[in-house]
């Protein structure tokens, strides 16, 4: 957990409501996995790259090998964060895009998708969500945007705009209006894209108004692919036995889960518009049967006993019903 600073990044996160961690992964391996991952999506019938968001909707997909292998490089950031190794995690998508330039002409057009990934009953910190970058992300290339700031003013606007927050209630995703845009601007928050150097991880606070900008027609890195893997760990001990079932019934039935890996966790609907004979893998490979990996399931126990420490221990905030 020495490799990165903690009190950085979480002074990051609550002042800018971000955090870029560079060096998670090498060179070499950021190289490794890209090759892996397009191996594989060559031998993949009926893959669809087009997907607005660049999401893979691909059944079973975040089980790959290679994603699992990348959150276990993941894992230790968040260990890093929470001051304790005994995590959770949630199996959530990824996004893999090849550059518009070669044929799908995905460029910017303006379009603003932003919004938060949060119920509105929510109160002050609960998770801080991740990206693996495989590959360098400039101002130019599809790139993270947030409204800096927005973090601390997220608690109000939810109790200051009950429709926002009724509607959001069990969803953990809320889009922002026009004029839900203009109230945290009102705030002072401004839109900024985040670049981030290959092999790096950029940490946002569920919080953080954000969304995703498509490359710049135009851009210098023509040849640029898009690879961004998602994971959102936390404390193991904030794991219910409720959202441990619903984990372990994703895990065996190799679903995916949305970005809270506990305090209500959700399954990924299946994209209806997929055959249904399109899976990304047939079986779970055998790093997602590792020790480590049932235990970032929450199959496995941790010892809460052994002296080591175990992360903040007080529940995070919601309001009353």
């Amino acid at each position: 957990m020495s490799n990165f600073n903690r009190d950085e990044m979480w002074n990051e996160l609550e002042e800018r409501g971000y955090c870029v961690v560079p060096n998670v992964l090498s060179i070499e391996q950021c190289d490794q996995y890209i090759t892996e991952l397009k191996d594989w999506a060559a031998n993949q019938n009926g893959l669809d790259f087009t997907h607005k968001f660049s999401l893979m909707n691909l059944p079973r997909v975040g089980h790959l090998e290679t994603i699992w292998k990348i959150r276990l490089h993941a894992k230790q950031v968040f260990a890093a964060l929470w001051g304790t190794d005994k995590l959770v995690s949630s199996f959530d998508k990824f996004s893999m895009a090849p550059p518009p330039e070669e044929g799908t002409g995905d460029f910017d057009s303006g379009y603003i998708w932003l919004h938060v990934d949060r119920d509105g009953r929510r109160r002050g910190l609960h998770a801080v969500q991740g990206g693996v970058y495989l590959e360098e992300t400039s101002l130019t290339d599809q790139c993270l945007r947030v409204m800096e700031g927005s973090v601390k003013f997220t608690d109000e606007f939810f109790s200051t705009h009950p429709q926002a927050c009724e509607k959001s209630k069990g969803k953990d995703h809320y889009r922002l209006s026009n004029s839900e845009i203009e109230w945290y601007k009102s705030k002072g928050c401004v839109n900024k894209k985040i670049p981030a150097p290959k092999g790096s991880m950029i940490l946002w606070d569920s919080r953080t108004v954000h969304d995703n900008v498509k490359a710049t027609f135009g851009r210098p890195n023509s040849d640029r692919w898009r690879f961004v893997i998602f994971a959102c760990m936390m404390p193991a001990q904030w794991l219910s036995e409720e959202d441990l079932q619903i984990k372990k019934y994703a895990y065996e039935n190799m679903l995916l889960t949305c970005h809270m890996p506990c305090l209500n966790v959700r399954i990924h609907k299946k994209d209806s518009s997929l055959p249904e004979d399109l899976y990304a893998i047939e079986e779970l490979p055998e790093i997602a049967k590792s020790k480590v990996v049932r235990q970032l399931v929450g199959i496995e126990k941790y010892d809460f006993n052994d002296g080591k420490p175990n992360g903040p221990k007080e529940l995070p905030k919601w309001i009353p019903e």
